[in-house]
């Protein structure tokens, strides 16, 4: 599977607030801006972060794996 590598994430209005998955190169994540939750995995070591919008500070082991939450 290819994922796309995003600076934005799930932002409404970035070009990627669609994307079925997202890798982003950060262990220092927000929600601000996001109006869905969404689950980051760990790609150091598996661990799953349930992140919920409008959150301001979320610290990962990044970079991590992207997917809204159902």
């Amino acid at each position: 599977m290819i994922y796309k590598v995003s600076t934005q994430g799930y932002k409404t209005g970035s070009l990627d607030e669609d994307a079925s998955s997202l890798v982003v190169n950060s262990d220092d994540l927000t929600m601000e801006g996001v109006n869905k939750p969404i689950t980051a995995v760990s790609l150091v070591d598996g661990s799953k972060t349930k992140m919920q919008p409008g959150v301001k500070h979320y610290k990962v082991k990044g970079p991590v794996i992207e997917f809204p939450t159902k």
